[in-house]
């Protein structure tokens, strides 16, 4: 573990020599809290955690952070039921190791600017535990003194923001373990058996890295911030040209004298006329959309489009019909239908009502009555011109008989049903074909007429 630790502080001064100089992306975090341990001894006293962790953030919203953290956690034996019970308390060191994926879920910001100042997240990821254990009076001869383990860390905190440089946060994490002997006390007869976990609530300082020390880290920015920074910063750098335009008039007009007055109020004008073609051009937006012409990767986007922080008009679901024309924005559909999907008519139904009802089987096998093949004939060739429906096939049984061969013989009707259709022309990537045995009847198997209606296959379009 002190390895682990010296390679993280390589890692930090590596990625404080390398980190970008806007929008930082790597932050280095100093950690510490309590341990509780949550085991089958008494829980409720807590021992003390510290660590350090190293994050890079993928996006405004989403970050990835490698953790590692030492600390200890005691427990007290208090015996089991029907067994003359051994008290001892224990004392677990360990050192833990994790990866986790933190997600932003709220922010909150100044209403006085508009920046994120705050925000929730949570977490999720894998870690690996080591711990030692010790014992008084003296360590049972069924228990270790050592233990290693995977564990599966989930975590929600609060981030809070105080500069471009530092964050401080509180989060509290879960960790659930492979092992039941971490709190030292492994129960047996009748008592409860499962898996050891800890809690660790923690407070945390977070130093975010890079070469130029008013940006900010990129989770606390988004889209709207870095565009509405670059015009400022556009406007900034207008401003310096006009300067120096002014600057240089100035000097000339000292050292040659009122003959070249006229030439430096033309050379101002010119100035003046840039700098409000300038700021003409920003407050530009020929399709608005609520983008600038200068930021605008799509300056033509329709009336009323809805559109990205680049101006370019979404669609969501990728099915070539744009958002603000969409009647269904988030699932696939058909240009002919408003982006939705395609619907089956009244015909189709009856179909496949058809194909339902006909549909019967030799007794207790999965073979097709040749009485069946006219309707899934149909059906067939509905499917094949309908190409947009997918199909779904489920057998049912009564419960008479072994439920595993039910389940088993339910299947084998579905697949049968399947096979038939993909041999006239459709494709089996469109057919989903299940058995579920007699675990869903649609009436009581009290009487023949319910068994009855309990033996189907049905089959429905999506």
């Amino acid at each position: 573990m002190k390895r682990l630790f010296t390679i993280l502080f390589i890692a930090v001064l590596f990625l404080n020599t390398n980190a970008q100089e806007q929008d930082k992306r790597w932050a280095i975090s100093l950690h510490a809290g309590t341990a509780v341990m949550q085991g089958d001894g008494d829980a409720g006293n807590p021992g003390i955690v510290g660590g350090i962790g190293i994050k890079y953030s993928l996006a405004n919203n989403f970050g990835i952070r490698i953790q590692a953290l030492g600390g200890t956690m005691n427990s007290k034996n208090l015996g089991e039921s029907n067994i003359a019970p051994y008290l001892y308390t224990s004392k677990t060191t360990f050192y833990e190791g994790n990866i986790q994926a933190l997600l932003n879920i709220v922010n909150f910001k100044k209403a006085a600017t508009g920046r994120n100042v705050a925000q929730l997240y949570v977490g999720f990821g894998l870690g690996y535990t080591l711990a030692n254990i010790s014992y008084v009076p003296s360590k049972p001869i069924s228990e270790y003194t050592s233990i290693q383990s995977l564990n599966i860390p989930i975590s929600g905190g609060l981030r809070i923001y105080l500069s471009p440089l530092i964050d401080i946060g509180l989060e509290y994490s879960i960790k659930g373990t492979f092992t039941d002997h971490l709190d030292g006390f492994a129960p047996s007869g009748n008592s409860n058996k499962s898996n050891d976990y800890y809690n660790i609530p923690q407070a945390y300082i977070t130093f975010n890295l890079g070469r130029d020390k008013n940006a900010r880290c990129l989770e606390w920015t988004e889209q709207t911030e870095k565009l509405y920074e670059e015009l400022i910063k556009a406007k900034q750098d207008a401003q310096q040209q006009i300067d120096a335009l002014k600057k240089q008039n100035d000097q000339l007009m000292n050292i040659m004298g009122k003959d070249l007055q006229d030439q430096m109020k033309n050379n101002q004008r010119k100035a003046d006329s840039a700098m409000v073609a300038i700021k003409e051009s920003m407050k530009n937006d020929s399709d608005s959309d609520g983008v600038s012409n200068i930021f605008d990767k799509e300056p033509a986007s329709p009336t009323g489009a809805i559109v990205d922080g680049g101006g370019r008009t979404l669609d969501v679901d990728k099915d070539g019909v744009p958002d603000f024309l969409d009647k269904c924005p988030t699932v696939p559909g058909k240009v002919s239908s408003n982006g939705c999907p395609l619907q089956p008519t009244k015909a189709q139904l009856a179909t496949l009502t058809d194909g339902i009802k006909n549909l019967q089987f030799e007794t207790g096998k999965a073979i097709i009555k040749s009485t069946s093949f006219p309707a899934l004939d149909n059906l067939a060739q509905m499917l094949v011109e309908n190409s947009s429906f997918n199909f779904k096939i489920e057998g049912h049984t009564d419960n008479v008989g072994d439920p595993n061969a039910n389940m088993a013989l339910s299947l084998q009707r579905a697949d049968a049903v399947k096979s038939y259709l993909v041999s006239k022309g459709v494709d089996e990537l469109r057919i989903a074909a299940r058995g579920f045995g007699d675990t869903k009847p649609v009436v009581s198997n009290d009487t023949a007429a319910g068994k009855a209606k309990n033996r189907r296959v049905d089959m429905t379009i999506e």
